[in-house]
């Protein structure tokens, strides 16, 4: 089994740490009302990205 170069390594911590941070950031989105009255005008892409998932 060959050992993984540095730059494997980073990029693997960087793909875990990014899902980590997609996964906390989601379910504080699910716990937080105050972002759905949020008016459409300010935020059209964060409600798409809501129903994006």
């Amino acid at each position: 089994m060959p050992h993984l170069a540095p730059m494997s390594w980073i990029l693997v911590t960087m793909i875990f740490w990014v899902c980590l941070l997609m996964l906390i950031s989601f379910s504080w989105w699910q716990q937080t009302p105050k972002f759905n009255q949020l008016p459409q005008t300010m935020s059209p892409t964060l409600h798409k990205s809501k129903w994006s998932w």
